[in-house]
């Protein structure tokens, strides 16, 4: 039974971080994230890796250890999937203006989503382990490429005291995780949800799959050399360009605005909040109502509700496969 639109409580987007790939360096904030989407900037790069076909990715620069204000024995310890996590999702919380300690003060949860965690190193402790026993793999099971390794570097080096849930699943898990999130917040389980997913699918078990053609011809990726090339949403499909990164926000049911973003709002109380395409630096993006959460009005199951020529959400759209 759903609770009536008045019990559900408004969702705020306080803050957002990044670690993707970007023009030349990593995405970090979100206007450069937001200036980017909106110039059509493409950050689709040269791509070589033996083994697979794939020619052009979505690759972030670097370590992924530049921006962390970690010992080296930490940072040692953390893979790829983990150390672009940490950067995102610190830099959401300073986009909302909140430490960790404040938000271990309250109600909150973290929640990471990925679709395969930290697939890289676990190869490499497979191949260890063929090589010397346990004995040469230890601890590394635990601290690198067990799925809840990531929220648990993310609790100990960013210093929070909450709860955590780790989720996987198809593409649409990082959506998935926000979706939770923000229902967790609009029914007033937590006051705080800080949601990353991250992933480094550039590595070569992954690129087998997604390199390989069916019986039919397609890829999942494309295989050519030319990031224009890449169209796989067009009626004759060409395949994506794989790509690694991560993403945070922070939501939360408190009324604050965070540097960026553009407020939403439904004169019905009823209908999806639609968000601007223009970007204030003093204003929060505010997502009211169940629809936020599920894209359907309360006690509507299935499809979301449209009205005649309604254009849907992407977050509805993403959920309902419409």
């Amino acid at each position: 039974m759903f609770p009536t639109q008045g019990a559900w409580k408004p969702v705020t987007v306080r803050g957002a971080g990044f670690a993707l790939p970007g023009a030349g360096r990593p995405c970090h904030d979100y206007k450069e994230f937001a200036d980017s989407v909106m110039a059509g900037s493409c950050a689709i790069t040269p791509f070589e890796l033996a083994g697979t076909p794939i020619r052009v990715a979505g690759q972030v620069p670097g370590t992924g250890a530049e921006t962390l204000d970690l010992p080296d024995r930490l940072v040692s310890r953390l893979p790829r999937a983990s150390r672009l996590a940490h950067t995102a999702v610190a830099n959401a919380l300073d986009h909302a203006e909140l430490t960790a300690a404040e938000i271990s003060r309250r109600d909150a949860v973290l929640i990471v989503t990925s679709f395969q965690f930290a697939l890289q190193e676990t190869a490499v402790l497979l191949d260890r382990f063929a090589d010397a026993g346990p004995a040469g793999v230890t601890f590394d099971y635990w601290s690198k490429v067990a799925p809840g390794s990531i929220a648990s570097g993310l609790c100990t080096n960013l210093g929070l005291d909450i709860p955590t849930l780790t989720l996987t699943g198809g593409c649409s898990t990082s959506l998935r995780g926000f979706e939770l999130a923000a229902s967790m917040v609009a029914r007033g389980e937590v006051e705080y949800a800080v949601v990353v997913g991250a992933d480094t699918i550039l590595e070569p078990l992954y690129l087998s799959a997604t390199g390989y053609a069916g019986r039919s011809g397609h890829r999942a990726s494309s295989i050519s050399d030319d990031p224009a090339d890449v169209r796989p949403h067009d009626a004759v499909q060409t395949g994506n360009a794989p790509a690694e990164g991560a993403a945070a926000s922070v939501l939360t049911s408190i009324r604050q605005p965070a540097a960026g973003w553009t407020p939403a709002s439904s004169s019905s109380g009823s209908r999806p909040a639609t968000v601007a395409a223009t970007r204030a630096d003093d204003a929060a993006l505010t997502l009211s109502s169940q629809e936020a959460c599920y894209g359907h009005r309360p006690g509507v199951a299935g499809r979301p509700h449209r009205e005649p020529g309604e254009p849907l959400s992407p977050l509805a759209r993403a959920r309902s496969g419409w």
